[in-house]
């Protein structure tokens, strides 16, 4: 794989991450890895859409994307 990769997620890939492996509170270091790709990195990304369609869900998902919608593209 090259540096240069960069992956895009869509809403199924947080929201299953969130529900069934990776609960912020029980695996907090997947979604610092997370964060850091995103963030530092820039290697993943997601769109606008994804953004509107997760922050409905009024849950800790919809917060932590909600403090991140930079990296949420249009």
């Amino acid at each position: 794989m090259s540096p240069d990769t960069i992956f895009l997620l869509d809403t199924n890939v947080l929201v299953e991450a969130h529900r069934r492996y990776y609960a912020r509170d029980i695996v907090p270091s997947y979604w610092k890895w997370l964060h850091d790709e995103i963030a530092q990195r820039g290697r993943i990304i997601s769109i606008l859409p994804v953004y509107k369609e997760l922050i409905a869900g009024k849950d800790e998902l919809a917060q932590w994307v909600a403090e991140r919608k930079e990296y949420f593209k249009p």
